[in-house]
């Protein structure tokens, strides 16, 4: 029996918030029938997935992805994993 595991953060990362939305959008785009697509006029496939799309506009439009987020994230990440006494290897090529 697999364990439930327990979130190392106590939020998503704005960076892992943008993957899943990207990956939201990939499934609903994979979900629109063949026929559909191939039938479908430019404006009827722009509508499609709006809600996903508005997900990923939304995490560009409020500038919270810069680079200084995702590095304090990381670094969070690392602080978390440091208190649950986590052993990180770093290994450098």
């Amino acid at each position: 029996m697999e364990e439930e595991r327990v979130p190392i953060l106590n939020y998503k990362p704005v960076f892992q918030r943008f993957v899943e939305a990207n990956q939201a959008l990939l499934a609903c785009y994979q979900n629109i029938d063949k026929d559909e697509l191939s039938s479908a006029t430019p404006s009827a496939l722009d509508a499609k997935c709006n809600r996903e799309k508005e997900s990923i506009r939304s995490i560009l439009a409020s500038n919270e992805m810069t680079m200084t987020t995702v590095v304090k994230d990381r670094v969070n990440v690392l602080y978390a994993l440091n208190e649950q006494g986590t052993k990180i290897v770093h290994k450098y090529a």
